[in-house]
């Protein structure tokens, strides 16, 4: 019965996406990657979902013609932009429709600027908008800016973007569901909230953090075990102790030839994996106000095991992991989305599934992006904020129906799957996607999101490393969270 409805599922799916392509055609509700409980795009032509539909008609509006300028990082600006022409390529197809849609919707002018700031970096991008913010020349300031999630707290800190709550002419409104609903929760903070992320930020496909299991070799090494690894994830089974034991099977990898897990040392998988298992140092109290949390038995504990998964365990390899993986000699391995077309060029047949869960009593499985996903937030010395906010709500809008099924849909859920089971587990993936306040302003908050990974890091590359104490390091890290907290806070919980 479930092969059959996942064939039906499947089949809805195909529709929906071949309908996406009409310039014309209005969102349906399925799954959607911007961690929502509700999905994205059927383009059935059922009537619309009022979820995906905007509060006001944005076609109706009419901004003469004023220019909206749009800061991104250059090497992540094909999220957003396409040179001018009408490309035959998929996403940058529906990126151009978008935006001309867009544009001719509200009757502006979108202008897309560039920094040369590479991945790692956030003070190019900071400078680049300090000075528009100092300059404010309406006729060349910045209007909206695509941070690298990470790093975009900073720039509230310097008190360069809009408490978007607070604006007055505002056309954005979050309880849509192009608007990721997790990520507004986790992210506002005494009703203020400077950043959106939403079905328009495809990167948060692309970066999202899971796992890939080599479906020959589990045949082969689990053949009476009378369950899939779906079966597995979905019957709540899929923890950290069952996955050691799974990994067990394949024994020595470097005597065997063959891992139970291919493991990159670096944030594609640590931050996943923890994550996964509720590492999260900043937590909301009782009375809805943030702290800090990080000198508990848990976050000890976890860290400790992965430790032991990473340096002392013999089914575990850390050299070339994609590439072991890619050659078919490991089971399991951990990493971003955006290494489906690896695996699946290399002819790999592959199932996809999240981290496992701390134990058996946690609540769900958790899922997450990489820390680079696109967010995206209003320069403070805006004044036509109208024009500003309208041009958000309806790129998000419309990327329910263009950019968003073109990524989720058309590139990972149709193209790198072999049957509607391999489709299904994207959507189970979508429904679990999740954000941590933590994680989205650790950057001001004492790197509270990596200094656990770095704990895991081996002693060349950083301090903290493999070989610092966790305790100590979790002590040091409390105590610095507890001094940034109180300038954090008067963001948050200060007049005006």
């Amino acid at each position: 019965m479930k092969k059959v409805f996942a064939m039906l599922l499947l089949l809805a799916m195909l529709v929906g996406c071949f309908a996406a392509c009409k310039k014309d055609d209005t969102p349906g509700t399925e799954t959607s990657p911007a961690g929502n409980d509700s999905s994205g795009p059927s383009g059935s032509g059922e009537e619309e979902d009022p979820n995906y539909t905007p509060s006001v008609d944005l076609t109706a509006e009419d901004f003469g013609g004023e220019t909206i300028r749009l800061l991104q990082c250059e090497y992540k600006q094909d999220e957003f932009y396409t040179d001018g022409t009408d490309s035959a390529e998929t996403v940058a197809a529906k990126v151009f429709r978008r935006n001309a849609r867009v544009e001719a919707d509200l009757n502006i002018l979108i202008d897309y600027a560039t920094v040369d700031n590479p991945s790692g970096l956030y003070q190019p991008l900071q400078n680049a908008v300090s000075q528009s913010v100092l300059g404010n020349d309406p006729s060349t300031m910045y209007h909206v800016v695509a941070n690298p999630a990470y790093y975009s707290s900073a720039m509230i800190s310097a008190g360069l973007f809009k408490n978007i709550a607070s604006i007055e002419d505002n056309f954005i409104d979050i309880t849509r569901y192009y608007w990721s609903q997790d990520y507004i929760e986790k992210s506002m903070i005494n009703n203020r909230y400077y950043f959106l992320v939403g079905e328009l930020c495809t990167s948060v496909i692309e970066r999202t953090e899971v796992m890939f299991v080599n479906k020959q070799l589990f045949n082969n090494y689990f053949p009476d075990l009378g369950k899939t690894m779906y079966d597995i994830v979905y019957d709540r089974e899929w923890t950290y102790e069952r996955m050691l034991e799974m990994i067990a099977v394949a024994g020595d990898g470097a005597s065997t030839m063959t891992y139970g897990l291919a493991l990159p040392v670096s944030s594609w998988s640590i931050d996943g994996m923890q994550a996964a298992m509720e590492l999260d140092m900043l937590t909301m109290n009782s009375l809805g106000i943030p702290q800090v949390n990080v000198n508990t038995e848990h976050n000890s504990d976890l860290i400790s095991a992965m430790r032991e998964l990473y340096y002392e365990n013999s089914s575990v390899t850390t050299t070339d992991p994609t590439g072991v993986f890619a050659g078919g000699q490991a089971i399991f391995t951990a990493t971003l989305m955006l290494d489906s077309p690896t695996f699946y060029d290399a002819g790999i047949s592959y199932s996809l599934i999240p981290h496992p869960m701390w134990d058996s009593t946690q609540e769900d499985y958790i899922i997450t992006p990489h820390d680079e996903y696109t967010a995206l937030s209003i320069c403070s010395n805006v004044a036509n904020t109208a024009a500003v906010t309208a041009f958000l709500e309806d790129m998000a809008y419309r990327s329910h129906s263009t950019t968003y099924p073109a990524v989720f849909y058309e590139t990972y859920q149709l193209r790198y799957n072999e049957n509607p089971e391999d489709a299904e587990m994207y959507d189970f993936i979508y429904e679990h996607l999740s954000f941590s306040m933590g994680a989205i302003y650790s950057f001001i908050l004492g790197e509270c999101k990596n200094i656990p990974r770095y704990l895991l890091y081996p002693a060349d590359r950083v301090t903290p490393n493999i070989n610092s104490g966790i305790q100590s390091n979790l002590t040091s890290l409390a105590d610095s969270m507890e001094i940034d907290l109180a300038d954090f806070l008067e963001i948050f919980y200060s007049v005006g």
